[in-house]
């Protein structure tokens, strides 16, 4: 059960605090996968009834840009993928939502405009959400101070740390999720990075169960899941 997995003297503090930080630990691959949030309110955004439309754009553009895969190889800059993907499971968003931590380094002599961003898993888009922070206690939250456009200083890096959703679909499934993710940069350029994600029994279980405590509690958790690049 997944309580088991709960430090209960912290479990207790839920109820004054809202700060939640706990453990999975799952049973092939002998990981130890840590899940960590905030209260539920980290989680709420500003409301725009344009966001949605604004990103179906910068999905629209990459695809286009897509076809012609010399555009890919002249964007000069290069993601850097961290070690995972962390699969965030929540009440009152069941479908696809993670973060994803890495750098994208510009490899020209000016300065580079990041548009956007969005994440390909297998047929599935996941889209940009909002821009997250990491604290010293291993917690996140939602990083309102900064957004779309990006500005990497020439020769620069920018480490980004990004939250996507697709509220409509489960993404992640049994077996290998193969994934991608894309930068659109002004100057109709566009970058890519390709990993994988294989999932096994024990991970599908624990996920289960990880979304079963968030129906139950209204807390969200995340899931460490390796990638592989």
């Amino acid at each position: 059960m997944l309580k088991k997995y709960i430090n209960m003297s912290i479990f207790e503090k839920i109820i004054e605090s809202l700060h939640l930080s706990f453990f999975f630990k799952t049973g092939n691959n002998k990981t130890t996968n840590q899940a960590a949030g905030r209260d539920v309110n980290n989680y709420m955004t500003i409301i725009n009834k344009d966001a949605k439309g604004n990103q179906d754009l910068i999905v629209q553009k990459a695809q286009k840009l897509t076809a012609n895969k010399n555009e890919i190889s002249k964007a000069n800059l290069k993601i850097v993928l961290g070690t995972y993907l962390r699969i965030v499971k929540s009440a009152e968003k069941p479908g696809t939502r993670v973060h994803l931590d890495f750098a994208v380094m510009n490899q020209t002599d000016r300065p580079a405009v990041l548009q956007g961003t969005y994440i390909k898993l297998d047929d599935g888009i996941v889209h940009f959400k909002k821009f997250y922070k990491s604290n010293s206690n291993g917690s996140r939250e939602p990083d309102m101070s900064k957004g779309f456009p990006v500005i990497i200083n020439s020769n620069g890096a920018e480490k980004l740390e990004i939250e996507y959703e697709n509220i409509d679909q489960e993404l992640i499934h049994k077996g290998r999720v193969d994934g991608e993710v894309f930068v659109l940069a002004e100057g109709d350029s566009l970058s890519s990075k390709t990993f994988s994600l294989p999932v096994d029994d024990a991970m599908i279980e624990t996920l289960k169960q990880s979304q079963d405590s968030a129906d139950n509690t209204g807390i969200p958790s995340i899931f460490l899941a390796t990638i592989q690049i």
